[in-house]
């Protein structure tokens, strides 16, 4: 099993924004099947900065846990098989995505939420696409499933995974705010226009094959 995220969820950068490194002693919350958490390590396996996504393997961090749940986890999990990881996606096509926007966690647990929207752009050229969804700091990483229609067939291939969240296209406005009678000019907001940046997973499969092939 990996777990799939965003490059930059995991990378160190410095003040101007570059690239120094990686987090090495990851821990993340993981749900068992009757709604109680545990924490698992996270080893980096790969990271690719362009198209913004990261492979990690998670591991017990003590052998209570791994008795406890059976070495299984209550989390969503996705096989090759249920990826879409052809170039044969259409704009326009549903999509249902999945994430945990920050400040919205409930103790704990943090349910995630979901959303839906349609593929609104497919970029020409590159590993992502564009969906027409709203997404906030913390989505990033999130599944996103889509609904494939096969036109041969005429009918339903089913849901699949297409992609990961991975940021939302923004502009940045002018702002001068007045505090306590200064003028604090050259400020930005991001304008968050409602589409979202998605890491498409014909990117993505092609490394986890390559992995699994590697791994003993």
């Amino acid at each position: 099993m990996v777990v799939l995220t965003c490059e930059h969820v995991d990378a160190l950068r410095d003040s101007s924004g570059k690239n120094i490194g990686y987090y090495k002693n990851i821990e993340s919350l993981f749900s068992r099947e009757d709604d109680t958490t545990f924490a698992m390590g996270l080893k980096l396996l790969y990271a690719n900065p362009s198209s913004d996504f990261a492979v990690l393997q998670p591991y017990f961090l003590n052998q209570k846990d791994k008795q406890y749940n059976n070495g299984g986890v209550g989390n969503l999990s996705v096989t090759l098989h249920q990826c879409r990881y052809t170039k044969d996606l259409k704009e326009g096509t549903q999509v249902i995505y999945l994430g945990y926007p920050r400040h919205m966690g409930i103790g704990d647990i943090n349910y995630p939420l979901a959303r839906t929207g349609i593929i609104s752009q497919l970029v020409k050229g590159k590993d992502e696409f564009v969906i027409d969804g709203f997404v906030q700091g913390g989505q990033s990483g999130g599944p996103v499933f889509g609904a494939i229609f096969n036109e041969e067939k005429k009918d339903w291939d089913g849901i699949f995974l297409i992609g990961l969240t991975k940021s939302y296209p923004y502009r940045l406005n002018d702002l001068v705010n007045e505090v306590k009678y200064k003028k604090v000019k050259n400020y930005g907001t991001r304008e968050n226009m409602g589409f979202s940046n998605v890491v498409a997973m014909y990117s993505i499969v092609p490394i986890l094959k390559q992995i699994f092939n590697n791994m003993q």
